[in-house]
């Protein structure tokens, strides 16, 4: 009799087991969604097993990217992309007559795989030219979501996650930069006759690479940001700006809160992507020595001269500062001891700034 309890008991116990176990697998599969601020979605992969969307929200003057499910090989994940905008060329083009018409990036075949080419913008029935930027900096076709700007070969092919996909549009300039190579940009050639430029291919190489994101409101662009002096305010708490902690070189840049009264924390954008402190002619940013694996951001003099590691980049997608020549690497707040480093993108809370004027 004893016996029979026994083994009565043992299945009584597993049976407990088992049924918590389906139940906590039932819902594992379908967890409770938490919508995340659109913000802090950039540069993050969210998994999900439903569909949900988010209509654009939008801050001042200025987007939010929205929130969309995607499919792909690895399964259901988030995207934020951008509202739908068009590329417009700085560089007007004039016709025999003297009429100067506006030039647009446009995919040459919509809905497959083609060229992208230069071309009279439009007013109406511009879907050719419409794109929607995401999180990893490549550009959609509106006419189909699947099909992105390859920069190198200039083309509009299925996206994928490598270099030639992905673009920075750069807050300190007009253009449009690789994110793995800044010194290429999304550029045509102007030079012929206006019929010769029409049609003609977008890629690299190109001497035309100044452009407007339409409408304006979608992006920060140059003309909202304070370039002749402003703080760098860490995003995620906008009472603490980045400052030098000395004018000496190789004195390392801090974490500090606000003060309008202190010219260690203004800084000004030197054409070519040099920022210097505002008062100063001769004190920069640059990226010093590797430190435990990343490389150091420190007061740099003389900076008279620009070059790679004096030449960075404001991603106003991404909302981060980022190297010219190589943006894998991101201005960040390195841990407690709240020294600015350069390290790879990681956390948005530590690695997205704002330009504001003093």
């Amino acid at each position: 009799m004893n016996n029979i309890m026994w083994i009565l008991t043992v299945f009584a116990i597993l049976a407990t087991f088992f049924s918590a176990a389906f139940v906590y697998q039932k819902s594992s599969s379908y967890p409770t969604k938490t919508v995340t601020p659109l913000h802090d979605l950039l540069n993050h992969q969210v998994l999900a097993r439903s569909t949900q969307q988010l209509a654009p929200r939008q801050t001042g003057n200025h987007m939010h990217l929205e929130m969309e499910l995607h499919s792909s090989t690895g399964g259901a994940r988030y995207l934020t992309r951008s509202p739908p905008f068009q590329i417009k060329s700085k560089t007007k083009l004039s016709t025999p007559s003297g009429e100067e018409i506006d030039l647009c990036v446009e995919i040459k075949e919509p809905g497959v795989e083609s060229d992208l080419i230069i071309q009279e913008c439009l007013d109406d029935d511009m879907d050719n030219q419409l794109w929607r930027v995401d999180q990893f900096g490549r550009f959609h076709s509106q006419t189909n979501g699947d099909l992105c700007i390859s920069l190198l070969g200039g083309q509009v092919k299925k996206c994928n996650f490598n270099s030639r996909n992905a673009m920075s549009i750069n807050g300190f300039s007009y253009s449009i930069n690789s994110r793995k190579n800044g010194s290429r940009y999304l550029s045509y050639n102007p030079n012929g006759s206006a019929e010769e430029v029409k049609g003609s291919r977008v890629g690299i190489g190109g001497s035309a690479r100044q452009w407007s994101i339409v409408p304006s409101g979608v992006f920060l662009s140059k003309e909202d940001l304070p370039l002749d002096k402003f703080f760098i305010k860490l995003k995620a708490d906008q009472s603490m700006c980045i400052a030098a902690s000395d004018l000496k070189r190789r004195s390392p840049l801090v974490l500090e809160p606000c003060d309008a009264s202190n010219n260690m924390q203004l800084w000004k954008y030197v054409e070519g992507g040099m920022i210097k402190i505002a008062s100063s002619e001769t004190e920069c940013i640059v990226k010093g020595a590797v430190s435990n694996g990343d490389p150091s951001l420190m007061i740099g003099t003389p900076c008279r001269r620009l070059s790679k590691n004096k030449s960075f980049m404001y991603d106003v997608v991404t909302l981060k500062i980022v190297q010219v020549r190589n943006n894998k690497r991101a201005f960040t707040v390195d841990g407690d001891d709240v020294v600015i480093g350069f390290n790879h993108p990681t956390d948005n809370a530590v690695q997205q700034f704002v330009l504001e004027a003093p």
